[in-house]
């Protein structure tokens, strides 16, 4: 069977190519052809070789955001919770994790972060085991950011939660102690910055977090 030549003009389900193929770099590091490609919905994509000619991809990721509205429409109607924060909350979950197209899908779905079979395609599920977001300032977080959503390792946490529990927030253990930077500055009343120039330049952790004045002991 000869394959359908790609070019200028071709249309793959609702794509559109609209320019020569360029090489770009793929998660392994090897070199793959994508050709930028026109959406029925107005957006534009690079979208690579393989998964046009496959028929992996199809459109620029709304088919499938579609096709889950309208299956979460039929949620609905057993939940009654659609356009909630909750509900909210664990549909973008499920878009950091499962849609290339989301802008922070590379921190998520991109390094390996899923969720769990319960609550993947269950919001009822979901609810049940998270419950209410306690006020306007919460969201969902992982307590484990290297573990996947799943009971157990969620919560609703407020900004500063957030923050601190962030994957590159360096942990400090002093006097068997053991917390975020950011919160041995909000506990000692140091500027984090301070804290961290000091342990740089060698200072005991001790003296880091002190108000003492001088270089290390």
């Amino acid at each position: 069977m000869r394959l359908t030549e790609i070019k200028p003009g071709v249309v793959f389900g609702r794509l559109t190519v609209i320019d020569i193929g360029v090489s770009i770099v793929s998660k392994s590091g090897g070199r793959r052809k994508a050709w930028k490609c026109l959406c029925s919905c107005g957006k534009t994509r690079l979208i690579r070789e393989y998964s046009l000619r496959s028929g992996d991809t199809s459109s620029c990721g709304c088919l499938h955001r579609e096709m889950v509205s309208k299956m979460t429409s039929k949620l609905n109607l057993k939940h009654g919770r659609y356009g909630t924060p909750e509900y909210k909350s664990w549909q973008m979950m499920k878009e950091r994790c499962y849609y290339p197209s989301n802008d922070s899908y590379k921190n998520y779905g991109g390094r390996g972060i899923t969720i769990c079979e319960r609550w993947r395609n269950s919001f009822a599920a979901f609810f049940e085991d998270m419950g209410l977001r306690p006020g306007p300032g919460y969201s969902l977080d992982r307590i484990n950011p290297n573990r996947d959503y799943e009971p157990g390792n969620c919560r609703w946490a407020t900004p500063k939660q957030q923050l601190n529990n962030q994957r590159g927030n360096r942990k400090l253990t002093i006097s068997g102690k053991t917390r975020t930077l950011q919160e041995w500055a909000d506990l000692t009343g140091i500027n984090r910055s301070t804290i961290s120039s000091r342990i740089e330049n060698g200072w005991p952790l001790e003296r880091a977090i002190s108000k003492q004045t001088g270089g290390p002991a």
